[in-house]
């Protein structure tokens, strides 16, 4: 289940930066145990990506930072609309106080919503005020509070103990599982042979049977359990289609992994691959909804519900 501090929340105005740097953000709690930090969120201004921007996890005790990413590292980011990405799972602790932000130095617009309703609460996700800074460093932590919205958001995810395989290790040096004895597979280990199973449905297989007739599976494949719903989102989509899910995360952006799975220049913008999915040429592309109910075969969906259906969802 995949929760953030922002749902169908925009923001109104999108301010140019007047300071010699500013970070802002929100201070937030999950409700429950067991929840980690998969990734993040930022809603990238309709100017672009903003000079120095870095996004960051901070644990408010102390205060101490937990994780950072480079927003530049985001190649050909959407506008005037989130850009996801992965980092290496942090565990919350329920009902403890952090802050996501985003750092930039001073260059550029930043996505704001003044006077927004306090506490927000999505999911296991409440945010209880703005945080923001202005004029010091990456390393300094956001200590003044606003009443409003700064559109710098987190990916909560479920702890997870699924444990991969190394198939070839399995076949062939024996790491104790017995013969004739039931194994659960990760269905993700097979996507790649289609055999009509649903991509993250998990599939029972007898352990001799495995071993004697192989189902397919790719000797050797070292890829973790693929799961799909519809909270997931929409870059674990596109990297469930470009087969870029390594150990339970992402291993690329959406953009990027658009133009895997369609096969398009490295450098072409998400628009641009999804367009080229769906046979469409320049200057008939489509907006991002409009396309992904094109290539989903279906009408009125959101794009995040549409791209659920491409990805295997049912």
């Amino acid at each position: 289940m995949v929760d953030h501090i922002f749902d169908t929340e925009e923001p109104t105005t999108q301010p140019t930066d007047g300071n010699s740097t500013r970070s802002v953000g929100m201070m937030f709690q999950v409700s429950v145990s067991d929840k980690v930090v998969s990734g993040g969120r930022f809603w990238v201004p309709s100017a672009g990506m903003p000079s120095g921007a870095l996004w960051q996890l901070w644990d408010t005790t102390g205060p101490t930072k937990l994780a950072e990413f480079d927003l530049s590292t985001i190649s050909s980011p959407t506008l005037d609309d989130w850009n996801e990405f992965s980092i290496t799972p942090v565990a919350l602790t329920a009902s403890h106080d952090y802050t996501v932000c985003v750092f930039m130095d001073g260059s550029g617009h930043y996505p704001f919503t003044d006077a927004g309703s306090l506490p927000l609460t999505h999911g296991v996700c409440t945010a209880s005020t703005g945080r923001y800074r202005l004029n010091f460093t990456s390393n300094d932590y956001p200590t003044q509070t606003y009443a409003g919205y700064f559109f710098a958001d987190v990916i909560v995810d479920d702890a997870t103990t699924d444990q991969n395989i190394a198939w070839d290790l399995a076949v062939e040096t024996d790491t104790g599982f017995d013969m004739g004895s039931d194994l659960t597979v990760p269905w993700g280990l097979a996507t790649e042979t289609d055999t009509g199973f649903g991509i993250g449905s998990n599939l029972t297989v007898p352990w001799d049977m495995a071993l004697e007739h192989d189902y397919s599976f790719t000797i050797g494949h070292t890829g973790g359990l693929v799961t799909l719903d519809k909270d997931m989102s929409t870059t674990w989509y596109l990297n469930v289609l470009a087969d870029s899910i390594v150990d339970g995360a992402c291993t690329l952006s959406a953009p990027d992994a658009a133009a895997v799975w369609v096969g398009s220049s490295p450098d072409d913008t998400l628009i641009a691959s999804l367009n080229i999915e769906a046979g469409n040429t320049l200057p008939n592309f489509e907006a991002l909804r409009g396309v992904l109910n094109h290539i989903a075969g279906t009408s009125g969906l959101s794009a995040h519900d549409a791209l659920y259906y491409i990805a295997g969802g049912t």
